[in-house]
């Protein structure tokens, strides 16, 4: 027996399977009838359904003298462009096998970015308590490359404390400076570390600088140790969208495609503004000099928080502006800050706490003979800057009113007393 072969159309299908079914019934009766076979054969033989009736093929309507092409693949990001640096922890705590996480990690999600054609470019640092430039922006337009960049055997050197504020803020400075990012396009940084860095408060400052700047910031956290709220203060707002916490390395692929698509989201959006600086990006030399032995107290802590008002407002890093202070010897104690002792704002506002000297013409001699000497960070290359603020003239205003007042009523009363025992002992002598 012949049966309608199976195929997509279903109404022949349909059709033939009624047929079939009564032409069984009719078999069960006159099978026993060897002259009704040959009948069968030609009777039992696949109706056509017209074609009129079948469901039609997706590309039936489509012109033959037309190529038929697969839509197009929707671009990764949207085909916007972004500067992207990781930023990996490479602290003591880190073991070999799990640092490999890490940049299998960096490479699954480079796979799942617009790498190629100068779209997405990639940086990479490795930070302990000291940074590691391992591929700057724009090191290659290759995805290939890139992942092969990933594989050098020396790129794994850990040891010391995790520094993060160092790394957060080399890249602010150093991987988004206006040479090396483009501008326009999203600034992206993801920090990844299994633990709290040395100096939170630090981290939180650079990271606000980094977020005023424009850009960016990922944190992911791994373990026990990464504490939560750092994460927070380090990443953008909201935190939602910027903060991932994962128990083990092991767990960094199950976040790779929802950090890609928040990322991709990024670039999306119109880059962040940071509001006109007091203090534009400059390289300077700047010094404070403070003659606290005239100040007073009270006029210490105003001269104070006015030193760390402008400080805050200030780009300090070693590649742009150096601040210090020198102050006066009133104790003995000694708190003179030169230009290379601090890297950050918010350490040398750390450091800035007693400053200590003696008169503002023994200062200016150790400005102009100290301060920016280049053994002491000052450079040539950059104008030099002294600010001071000494109250000492207005107590000597005052001093002088008073020496003067004293002295003319001295001077008088004086005058007044010779001069009337004088008239006293003529009158006695002649009268």
């Amino acid at each position: 027996m012949i049966t309608p072969r199976q195929g997509n159309d279903e109404y022949g299908a349909s059709q033939g399977s009624t047929f079939i079914a009564g032409t069984l019934r009719f078999l069960f009766y006159i099978s026993f009838i060897p002259s009704f076979f040959f009948f069968l054969f030609f009777f039992f033989k696949p109706t056509t359904v017209p074609k009129s009736h079948r469901h039609k093929d997706r590309r039936s309507d489509v012109d033959p003298s037309v190529a038929y092409t697969d839509p197009p693949k929707k671009k990764k990001c949207g085909g916007k462009p972004a500067d992207v640096y990781f930023l990996l922890d490479s602290s003591s705590s880190i073991w070999l096998p799990d640092f490999q996480k890490q940049l299998r990690f960096v490479e699954q999600v480079i796979d799942l970015l617009n790498t190629n054609n100068s779209k997405t470019r990639i940086g990479l640092v490795t930070f302990s308590n000291q940074v590691r430039l391992v591929m700057r922006l724009g090191a290659s337009n290759n995805t290939k490359q890139i992942k092969d960049m990933l594989k050098r055997p020396d790129l794994y050197l850990t040891g010391g404390s995790t520094d993060t504020s160092k790394a957060i803020s080399f890249v602010r400075d150093v991987g988004f400076n206006a040479k090396e990012a483009r501008s326009g396009v999203a600034h992206i940084m993801i920090v990844i570390t299994d633990g709290q860095s040395t100096d939170p408060k630090a981290t939180a400052h650079q990271a606000k600088l980094a977020h005023d700047a424009g850009i960016y910031v990922f944190a992911i956290g791994i373990g026990k140790e990464a504490d939560y709220q750092e994460l927070k203060q380090m990443a953008s707002n909201p935190d939602v969208n910027f903060v991932f916490k994962v128990d083990m390395y092991d767990a960094l692929e199950s976040i790779k495609h929802i950090l890609v698509i928040k990322t991709c989201k990024v670039t999306e959006e119109r880059p962040m503004r940071s509001p006109p600086a007091l203090f534009p990006k400059r390289r300077l030399d700047i010094m404070f000099l403070m003659d606290d032995c005239q100040f007073g107290r009270q006029n210490l802590e105003l001269v104070k928080q006015f030193i760390v008002t402008v400080i805050r407002e200030m780009h300090v890093a070693p590649y742009w502006t150096r601040v210090g202070v020198f102050s006066s010897q009133c104790s003995q104690q000694h708190n003179d800050i030169y230009l290379s002792e601090h890297r950050t704002s918010q350490s040398f506002i750390d450091d800035f706490d007693k400053p200590d000297s003696h008169n503002i013409v023994w200062q200016l001699r150790r400005l102009r003979h100290h301060a920016f000497n280049v053994n002491n960070g000052g450079r040539d290359d950059v104008p030099h800057i002294a600010v001071t603020r000494n109250v000492a003239s207005l107590s000597l205003l005052y001093r002088s009113i008073l020496f003067f007042f004293f002295f003319f009523f001295f001077f008088f009363f004086f005058f007044f007393f010779f001069f009337s025992l004088l008239l006293l002992l003529f009158f006695c002598l002649y009268f």
